[in-house]
């Protein structure tokens, strides 16, 4: 059950949302991972490291934030919502959180953006936020 991922960033955690029918992203800063979410039918709760599945070297020092896209961001008291999210880390590796999948968030590399983007070119993507 991929709707919800978290991402720790220091003492805090953002917490990645899939929303409006899977097509969406809602993005909180929270301090914990939080569960109050309903499991469907057949769906068991798990945690998994993003790190160990995701990162070409998940020791790596160099795995900090570079810069941040933010696509079609729209803000709300104490969140966002977007269409998708591109961070880049500082050895250059590129981790791109879509939530256009039925299972969830799906989150790959520059792949999966060139992906997303080929498929929403009729769509403007605006990039709201560049850090």
């Amino acid at each position: 059950m991929l709707t919800f991922v978290y991402v720790k960033f220091g003492e805090e955690y953002l917490e990645f949302a899939s929303i409006e029918q899977y097509s969406r992203l809602r993005i909180t800063i929270v301090p914990s991972i939080r569960h109050d979410f309903e499991l469907v039918e057949d769906f068991y709760p798990a945690v998994s490291s993003i790190s160990d599945v995701v990162l070409i070297n998940p020791t790596s020092l160099t795995n900090m934030v570079s810069s941040i896209e933010i696509f079609n961001m729209v803000e709300k008291e104490n969140e966002m919502i977007c269409d998708s999210i591109l961070i880049t880390l500082k050895n250059e590796q590129v981790l791109f959180f879509d939530p256009t999948f039925l299972s969830g968030i799906n989150i790959g590399g520059i792949e999966q953006y060139e992906f997303w983007r080929i498929h929403h070119e009729e769509e403007k993507q605006e990039v709201y936020i560049k850090i």
